[in-house]
């Protein structure tokens, strides 16, 4: 993707593209079993604060995904299960605060997604 550093919507879908890549590469298996087709977000992407924290992100597949959208507690229990309740609350905490990301932060953030997700490929 050419680098255009004054399009903010470019780096945020390079960014976006490599962290789904890395997560679904690295959790293979969604919380139910199946396979991981698409990153669920336990705090809504629209939150830039955790939008690409990882932590915050885990494989799904897409059954699962949707219903997490409408009906949470299936992935919040998982997590809680997994993570515990400290890391749950500095996630909504973290999802709560003020954030602001530059331009090039996104597309370095991107970049670093990628050489995770090559890393895993290997």
């Amino acid at each position: 993707m050419k680098r255009d550093t004054g399009n903010r919507k470019k780096a945020v879908k390079w960014a976006d593209k490599w962290c789904s890549l890395y997560i679904r590469k690295r959790d293979p298996l969604c919380y139910c079993g199946k396979p991981t087709e698409q990153a669920g977000h336990l705090i809504t992407r629209s939150s830039y604060s955790t939008r690409w924290t990882e932590l915050n992100l885990a494989g799904c597949c897409s059954g699962c995904n949707m219903k997490h959208e409408y009906h949470p507690e299936d992935y919040t229990n998982w997590f809680l299960k997994k993570y515990g309740i400290s890391e749950f609350d500095k996630l909504v905490s973290l999802g709560h605060s003020v954030f602001k990301i530059t331009t090039g932060e996104l597309w370095i953030l991107g970049d670093d997604f990628k050489s995770k997700y090559e890393e895993l490929c290997k």
